[in-house]
């Protein structure tokens, strides 16, 4: 399943780069006879990535060449197939009132620009259901390897997990690594009873989460004290 979903709206969005954007994220896109020819190719290539959702999916747009009617028209359907959706991509469309009201509707709201082309929105994690909770007890923490051995532990993460920054963006963000994906609020207990070293690295960790939820990571996490 996927918590972020393309929508392009670009006729001119290459098939090569669909093909390369299916491999970050589901995409939607308006039809045409070069996608309609390379679907089965881009589909195959994305295997069982994102199962059960669909991987790359073709429409045939309404409202004429509104851009911002037809993210009207579709994202509802978009919306039932991908029902962990917290963030969208759009692609080939200029952000309008229009678009952010339309957008609204469904629970989103305009999130920062990110490396990815066009325009992103997110819903916040609090109008998901579904969420869980990954509790950790930070009550023995000395060092920062103490946050990764519980969390990992909480997700089923593999021996292999790396013990960084970088490789805790990729672990739930890009997901596909742990037993246990996203949507979830981490919630770590005890904090203040920790060593200072672990404080001080559960806060660079805090502040991560942080960023990653801000971008649209259905992601959360709340510091819970006695």
């Amino acid at each position: 399943m996927a918590w972020k979903v393309a929508l392009v709206l670009d006729t001119e969005y290459s098939v090569g780069d669909l093909g390369k954007l299916v491999h970050q994220m589901p995409a939607w896109a308006v039809d045409t006879p070069a996608r309609r020819e390379a679907a089965p190719e881009i589909r195959r290539e994305a295997g069982e990535l994102w199962a059960p959702d669909p991987a790359f999916t073709l429409f045939t747009p309404s409202g004429g060449n509104d851009r911002a009617e037809t993210c009207r028209s579709i994202v509802g359907t978009l919306l039932e197939h991908h029902s962990y959706a917290a963030s969208l991509q759009l692609i080939g469309v200029s952000c309008s009132p229009d678009l952010i009201e339309i957008l609204s509707d469904e629970g989103f709201e305009q999130a920062p620009e990110g490396f990815h082309e066009g325009i992103s929105f997110r819903k916040p994690i609090d109008k998901l259901t579904g969420v869980g909770e990954v509790v950790l007890d930070a009550s023995n923490w000395t060092t920062a390897n103490d946050f990764y051995d519980s969390f990992f532990l909480a997700v089923g993460a593999p021996d292999w997990h790396g013990r960084n920054l970088d490789a805790l963006n990729d672990s739930i963000a890009t997901g596909n690594i742990n037993q246990i994906e996203v949507p979830y609020r981490i919630v770590i207990e005890n904090l203040s009873q920790a060593e200072p070293e672990a404080r001080t690295a559960t806060g660079r960790i805090i502040e991560l989460i942080h960023q990653l939820e801000a971008e649209g990571c259905p992601v959360a996490v709340i510091v819970r004290e006695p």
